[in-house]
């Protein structure tokens, strides 16, 4: 996993989440959108939308990893992170 220093332990854990489940989340839900939060894989979700209301209904305080699902892609591939509260 490519992740640049100073990313929180968090992140890194929702990171290896999602890549265990990977080759299901590809296969079952392409294009769809993962909330993850640190205790494992919480919901799927048609649109990014959603997925960011109920992630901020279920943990108002975060964190959590919101990522949507391509072939070959992995949340901890990307070079630049934007951490919100949003």
């Amino acid at each position: 996993m490519k992740l640049r220093s100073g990313i929180s332990d968090n992140f890194v854990e929702e990171c290896s989440i999602y890549d265990s489940r990977r080759s299901d989340l590809e296969r079952d839900h392409m294009g769809e959108y993962v909330l993850i939060q640190r205790d494992g894989l919480v919901a799927i979700f048609p649109t990014l939308q959603s997925a960011r209301e109920n992630a901020k209904m279920r943990f108002p305080h975060g964190p959590y990893l919101i990522s949507r699902i391509v072939e070959g892609f992995s949340p901890s591939d990307k070079g630049e992170w934007k951490f919100t509260n949003a």
